[in-house]
């Protein structure tokens, strides 16, 4: 995807007003499209009318993507610069006062630390046995009821012909 395709449009007059709704859509998350075309200065109607077209829905789309994908990125590096701050912080705190941090608040970190580097124990799903114990005339009586229920399945829907017998 060309990051022109993307863009707000200059040129076209339609899609121009296509971009000034997404735009507002995009910059008022959960707003109405009363509350957009009130700001746009437009009927609702219009905004409406626009809005159900499948050019604005396509658009509506192409510019909903690029806005998340660049939102994603943001948020990644948001966060990525706070974990590496506060893994810094972390460091500097365990060199300066080494000795006088408790060996289980020390192991306790190191096994966080492990864990999310993936070097901790494995998390596979437990195991379920389901016992069931049923008595012998339990299964017998249950078995008696499936060939009845079997039996009146095919009563029900006649006896079958071979192929190629009159």
């Amino acid at each position: 995807m060309d990051l022109d395709d993307t863009l707000p449009v200059k040129d076209n007059l339609g899609m121009k007003w296509y971009d000034h709704i997404i735009d507002d859509l995009l910059a008022n998350p959960g707003t109405s499209l009363a509350a957009t075309a009130a700001r746009l200065g437009r009927s609702a109607s219009t905004v409406y009318t626009v809005c159900a077209s499948d050019l604005f829905k396509a658009r509506y789309s192409q510019r909903r993507a690029q806005f998340e994908e660049e939102l994603s990125r943001k948020m990644v590096a948001k966060i990525t610069k706070a974990a590496d701050l506060a893994l810094d912080a972390t460091i500097e705190v365990l060199e300066k006062k080494r000795d006088a941090i408790p060996l289980p608040v020390l192991n306790e970190l190191t096994k966080n630390t492990l864990d999310r580097l993936g070097y901790g124990p494995s998390r596979e799903p437990p195991v379920v046995i389901n016992n069931n114990v049923v008595s012998a005339e339990a299964l017998a009586a249950a078995r008696e009821k499936l060939k009845v229920v079997e039996g009146s399945v095919k009563t029900v829907a006649g006896p079958t012909e071979p192929d190629g017998e009159d």
